[in-house]
């Protein structure tokens, strides 16, 4: 169980030889109940706040333009298998609550299913983890560019001394 609070920083090409950059403070609740017979149910919230400057007939100076962009919120059952094996399965409801500039304006269903493969090996918090999702729009703005995208996300955790760890490819 966890809240946390990160911070990234984008910048994508945009229109006429411009760059958009985009500032995300995400807000992230992470709370994991435990079920019978070495299952859980993990549940994830996300709220990104995001300040983001495009140029556009709108906004012709690329002023930034502050706000909420499109909240999440996901639920998982994951199965111990064994100390090293962990598998799981779920579904992320990603909400249009981002206005035009700052969200997709589409309702979004993503279902996942992954595995963990710890790494004693390597030290106690060490596991390997393969993801894949898939993002598909399903309701919201008809003007608004459709969504399909498949994702696959290998994660290696490395655990390192003091509750540090290295993670590639999260």
């Amino acid at each position: 169980n966890m809240f946390q609070m990160t911070f990234g920083n984008r910048t994508a090409p945009g229109s006429n030889d411009t760059h958009t950059t985009t500032d995300t403070l995400n807000l992230r609740y992470d709370h994991a109940f435990d079920l019978p017979s070495n299952w859980i149910l993990a549940t994830r919230t996300d709220l990104p706040l995001l300040a983001k400057n495009p140029v556009s007939s709108d906004n012709p100076n690329g002023d930034y333009q502050k706000g909420i962009g499109d909240a999440d919120i996901q639920a998982a059952l994951i199965h111990d298998v064994s100390q090293r094996l962990a598998f799981g399965f779920g579904m992320r409801l990603i909400a249009p609550t981002g206005n035009d500039v700052l969200g997709s304006g589409k309702w979004q269903l993503m279902p996942i299913v992954g595995a963990r493969y710890a790494l004693p090996e390597l030290s106690a918090s060490s596991y390997f983890e393969p993801l894949l999702r898939y993002d598909v729009s399903v309701a919201g703005d008809p003007t608004k560019k459709n969504i399909s995208n498949l994702q696959f996300a290998p994660t290696l955790n490395i655990g390192l001394p003091d509750g540090w760890s290295l993670t590639l490819f999260p």
